[in-house]
């Protein structure tokens, strides 16, 4: 028989499977409204293609194809930045990546570039050395790869074809295939999931949101949002009108779990979670700032009738910190050095292991960087330990 020691034991790790759980819930489009807009992007003067969210900074990035180039502008359109993409062609969305990284596809030439986005950048050039993904096949002008979307749970990009066969396609770890042709898995049939839909307006795809096991897919001719299983292309939830906007392009999540869609000329619209689901639920730009735990009569948890007047609940936090941690390498790429933001344990045994599976180097890490000045060009590992908890992610070393 199990003691009730035992089962207290237990309740850090209970509670931090509930957390956990809670924080992989979906939302479906009809949890959604219109709260603001469509209203113009004064900041954006045409060609408003892709938006994305940066939760470092709290700040949104649009693109826009013609010319190639990123802004940074705030929830309502307020431009802070302009960054010309110099030498990049006709580039359709962006995705955030991690910290300062973003994602950005090149419809006409079928390649995902990784950019990174400095504080007090003015421009970003086309160079030998960027990164790319080159996408296997001929792509053409208005037929190939219209959205992107980095789902950071399952560590999966996955990418939507704007005509033709209309594919969602999925790159499982994305960032190994830097520098290198690839031809991405296609999950599902979306034209049989469009069929199985019935609305015959939705005849192209303009953007993709990837959260989870969900997917949110946009049109631009069909006027619409639609939500399906990102593993089967089933339907997961009514379709979303968009038609008060004139060409829905982009679509990201953003701060509080809404939604922004963006669209040409430059255009902005922003849907908001249902306020009977926010009494319930706070949530913030990575799923949850606090939960309200009403619901489960805990206030607070009092075990003085077992006891204990209070619990140390450091299990929980180190489960909860080691769930949903990643590891976030910045610069990266980097000729010199390299740090890790938010290592949450006292001190990280940071390992580097080259492509073939030799370690390298290793270092113990609280604050300060790790200096990668005797590593050679080229892909590496990076093994982030902290207490039994290890995680993994790529690095690149420029000249």
């Amino acid at each position: 028989m199990k003691s009730n020691f035992d089962f207290l034991f237990r309740i850090p790790l209970l509670f931090a499977f509930f957390c956990i759980s809670s924080l992989h819930a979906q939302y479906d489009l009809s949890d959604y409204e219109v709260c603001e807009g469509p209203f113009t992007v004064d900041s954006i003067p045409f060609n408003l293609s892709g938006i994305a969210f940066n939760p470092t900074n709290g700040l949104y990035y649009g693109v826009t194809n013609t010319p190639p180039t990123i802004y940074e502008i705030d929830s309502m359109g307020g431009g802070s930045r302009k960054i010309p993409l110099i030498g990049f062609q006709d580039v359709e969305d962006i995705c955030h990546i991690q910290h300062n990284s973003f994602a950005i596809v090149e419809e006409r030439l079928g390649r995902i570039h990784l950019v990174t986005v400095e504080p007090g950048d003015v421009v970003i050039n086309y160079s030998p050395f960027d990164l790319f993904i080159q996408l296997a096949g001929t792509w053409l002008d208005n037929t190939g790869i219209e959205g992107l979307s980095f789902d950071s749970i399952s560590n999966t990009l996955y990418l939507v074809e704007e005509k033709l066969d209309m594919n969602v396609y999925a790159l499982s770890d994305p960032f190994s295939f830097i520098g290198n042709t690839v031809a991405p898995d296609i999950p599902f049939n979306l034209q049989n999931s469009l069929n199985e839909i019935g609305d015959t307006l939705i005849t192209d795809m303009s953007g993709i949101l990837a959260l989870d096991s969900c997917l949110y897919l946009l049109s631009d001719e069909g006027k619409k949002i639609i939500q399906l299983d990102a593993y089967t292309g089933v339907q997961k939830d009514t379709l979303f009108d968009l038609s008060m906007m004139s060409q829905p392009e982009g679509i990201c999540l953003g701060a509080g779990g809404n939604m922004y869609i963006v669209g040409e000329a430059n255009e902005m619209m922003k849907l908001c979670l249902d306020s009977m689901l926010l009494d319930t639920m706070m949530i913030d730009t990575m799923g949850m700032d606090t939960m309200m735990m009403d619901t489960m009569g805990m206030d607070t948890m009092g075990m003085d009738t077992m006891g204990m007047d209070t619990m140390n609940m450091d299990t929980t936090t180190m489960v909860l910190q080691a769930a949903w941690y990643r590891p976030v390498i910045y610069p990266n790429p980097s000729s010199d050095m390299f740090y890790i933001e938010d290592i949450f344990c006292e001190e990280a045994l940071v390992e580097i292991y080259n492509i073939k599976g030799r370690k390298i180097q290793s270092n113990f890490v609280k604050d300060q960087g790790v200096s990668v000045t005797n590593l050679v060009q080229g892909i590496y590992i990076i093994n982030v330990k902290c207490g039994d908890y290890s995680w993994q992610t790529k690095f690149v070393k420029r000249p």
